[in-house]
């Protein structure tokens, strides 16, 4: 019987991996200055969906190379060690908080049947937690806009641990102080999809329009545990509970 459920937040309490797509694409725009199409580095982000923040730039620079010289044009450096990486990241990086500084976005992107779901399961005792890959001042801003920080047990981003997903090493330390078979994960990318399996964990997976393709194509999970609505897995979740609710008091 379940007695944890893990969430992870980007993609699964709100579309913010759309967002990151954006943040993505203006940027490298920005320091290519629009040498590459940023419908083009949207659709890119899909393969990259659910990884750590270092992964997803090494993958953007490998496909979408920037030069030095103009980089350096662009933001006014005579610095001869520009780092591409790091500057990639903090450009899109700031890109990226000036979108989530706006609460209005945040609500705007989060998925209500989930922060629902959220809800139904602190009002029936049951621990949730998050285990996601973003940094945790980001992670937490997003869960205070959402209004669910205060109703989370436990809040384990990229600052928690060594090993990004898909190495189980978050969802190993999630699951702490619990059997395997008391926790379940819900997620949304193939990367966090991985990452539960390989700690052994239950895993019901939300379907969003830029993880669907992957996550089918994988067959990583069987149909009975993809849902392609919101509704679809707050009710399932739901019943597990149920289930629950009445073994206890049959017993």
């Amino acid at each position: 019987m379940y007695k944890l459920v893990v969430f992870d937040m980007d993609g699964v309490l709100l579309d913010s991996e759309r967002l990151k797509a954006l943040s993505y694409a203006q940027a490298i725009s920005y320091l290519s200055s629009d040498l590459y199409d940023e419908d083009e580095v949207k659709n890119e982000f899909v393969n990259v969906v659910g990884a750590s923040r270092e992964t997803v730039v090494e993958h953007m620079l490998q496909k979408y190379p920037l030069d030095e010289k103009v980089v350096s044009q662009i933001l006014s450096s005579s610095n001869k060690e520009l780092n591409l990486a790091k500057t990639l990241s903090e450009v899109r990086v700031n890109i990226y908080r000036q979108m989530l500084s706006d609460p209005q976005i945040v609500k705007n992107a989060e998925h209500k049947e989930i922060i629902y779901l959220l809800h139904w399961l602190k009002g029936n005792n049951v621990t949730v937690g998050i285990a996601t890959m973003s940094a945790e001042k980001e992670a937490k801003e997003v869960l205070s806009y959402l209004g669910v920080l205060d109703k989370i047990d436990f809040v384990l981003t990229r600052n928690s641990v060594k090993n990004s997903k898909p190495h189980p090493e978050i969802y190993l330390k999630a699951a702490e102080g619990f059997n395997r078979n008391e926790v379940l994960v819900v997620e949304d990318s193939l990367t966090g999809i991985n990452a539960a399996m390989a700690a052994h964990l239950d895993v019901v997976v939300l379907l969003t329009e830029i993880t669907k393709q992957r996550v089918i194509a994988s067959r990583r999970v069987v149909k009975e545990y993809l849902f392609d609505e919101q509704v679809k897995l707050s009710n399932y979740v739901k019943t597990k509970f149920q289930i629950n609710s009445i073994l206890n008091s049959s017993i």
